[in-house]
């Protein structure tokens, strides 16, 4: 998601973790639970811990951006500052039934995934190629199965987190895509509750922003972090 970004972005040391049961990390459970957002938070704060990092921003793309503004909010020593990508809301998403049933087989095969890319994700204009879908497909389809239930079950629409969200305390960049119809501009600013956040919209993006817009990207994040780490 981030190897457009990254090179971008040569005067940071950036680590990368996926999480666990997607791309190289282990399955530690077949129970969905394991995987929730709560979870997910856990596993970065013990990493950060584990490889003793004094000093760090946090970044969080979608669902990634859930679980960034959980740790946020517990403030752990050494964060200083957050930043959203097309983020994922705090609160549970209700869907109806049946987009309910189609999120939970849109992840069933690499063709349902590249459908969900190229109708949902990304933007009319989205200069990804045919390869590039297909590569994000065959990703997606690789996850373990008990976080592809979690994803939904509780990253999407049962776990909530907002209660929390007030006791951030760092500066906060929010970046959201004109043409994000998973995460809607309208959608994201009505839900802008935390202190010191300012917004920027990209335009002529879809929700992968990493991939669509990793030039603007690149752009923001570095204006940002110059103003807040001065």
């Amino acid at each position: 998601m981030y190897h457009k970004l990254t090179p971008l972005l040569p005067n940071y040391p950036l680590l990368l973790p996926d999480f666990r049961g997607w791309g190289s990390s282990t399955d530690p459970s077949n129970d969905p639970i394991q995987y929730s957002i709560t979870q997910l938070a856990s596993d970065v704060e013990n990493l950060i811990h584990h490889l003793k990092i004094t000093d760090f921003v946090l970044v969080g793309h979608s669902m990634g951006g859930k679980v960034t503004q959980l740790i946020a909010s517990h403030q752990p020593a050494g964060l200083k500052a957050l930043i959203l990508l097309a983020s994922a809301p705090t609160t549970p998403l209700h869907l109806p039934p049946d987009m309910k049933e189609q999120q939970i087989h849109a992840y069933d095969s690499i063709k349902s995934v590249e459908f969900v890319i190229r109708n949902v994700l990304n933007s009319p204009t989205s200069p990804l190629s045919d390869d590039e879908i297909h590569h994000i497909a065959v990703g997606s389809v690789s996850g373990n199965p008990a976080a592809k239930i979690a994803w939904l079950k509780y990253g999407l629409c049962e776990e909530d987190v907002s209660a929390d969200i007030g006791k951030i305390k760092v500066p906060v960049l929010v970046v959201a895509a004109a043409e994000d119809r998973v995460e809607t501009v309208k959608r994201v600013v009505g839900r802008l509750g935390v202190d010191r956040a300012e917004m920027v919209v990209i335009e002529g993006s879809g929700h992968l922003l990493p991939l669509e817009a990793p030039d603007h990207i690149a752009k923001r994040v570095k204006e940002f972090l110059d103003r807040v780490l001065a």
